[in-house]
């Protein structure tokens, strides 16, 4: 008992320290009218090392909080997020500058659970911080993109900067699985020729606006390239 709290009294050996102490004083009992009795100190130790083996098996079978189910689902709820950046009047009000802060105040937590999920990986698979801080500038380029094109559209263009934003979504959610959505491209190029019938942009903004898209489209390729390689030497590994 005494070389048990000589370990317990330094941070580096507490968990040893208890560790040893606990069960000691539970099947020992130690004091002055103290007995020694066969049956009740097995009764006690198959007691404890049931519990122990319970609470080992409820941790193994409950998620952490830095598990896969977390990441996909941070990474599925800022692809949702993403969407309703196309449909201001569903996500605050319909003020642009809401929807800002409330896209930011958002992703603010998901990127500090997404830092924590990838201290728990090796150096090789920390990736997902870059695909949140990917998923924060998706965010505030798309804001400026739609509020360009809003600008004195014709329903025909507001409803391909909503199908634009859609594909957008969906496209960041294959890159973080290491894939690469044509359908965003396809839908950027749609998205130029109804600016081009529209006309209520200016030259500038048109060319600004195919630039973003251009980015964009680099960026998934880019980001879904460095996840399939992840993805793959990882099979290589295992």
């Amino acid at each position: 008992m005494f070389i048990g709290l000589l370990a317990i009294s330094k941070r580096l050996t507490l968990p040893l320290g208890l560790g040893f102490c606990t069960p000691y004083i539970i099947l020992v009992q130690p004091g002055n009218a103290m007995d020694f009795d066969v049956a009740r100190v097995a009764s006690n130790g198959l007691a404890i090392s049931t519990g122990i083996a319970i609470a080992f098996l409820m941790f193994r079978l409950i998620t952490p909080p830095n598990g896969p189910n977390l990441r996909r689902r941070l990474i599925r709820q800022t692809a949702a997020d993403l969407t309703l950046l196309g449909v201001p009047s569903q996500a605050s009000g319909g003020n642009a500058n809401v929807n800002e802060e409330w896209f930011n105040a958002r992703m603010a937590d998901r990127l500090r659970w997404l830092t924590i999920c990838d201290k728990a990986l090796p150096e090789a698979h920390r990736h997902f911080t870059d695909l949140g801080l990917t998923g924060l500038n998706l965010g505030q380029v798309s804001l400026w993109i739609q509020s360009r094109l809003r600008s004195n559209a014709p329903a025909s263009l507001v409803d391909s900067a909503n199908r634009w934003q859609l594909a957008l979504s969906a496209a960041y959610q294959a890159c973080s699985q290491g894939k690469v959505d044509e359908g965003f491209r396809q839908q950027s190029e749609k998205l130029k020729l109804d600016m081009e019938d529209a006309g209520n942009l200016a030259q500038r903004d048109r060319e600004l606006i195919a630039g973003a898209l251009e980015r964009i489209a680099l960026t998934f390729e880019r980001m879904a390239y460095r996840l399939a390689q992840t993805q793959q030497n990882r099979g290589v590994t295992a």
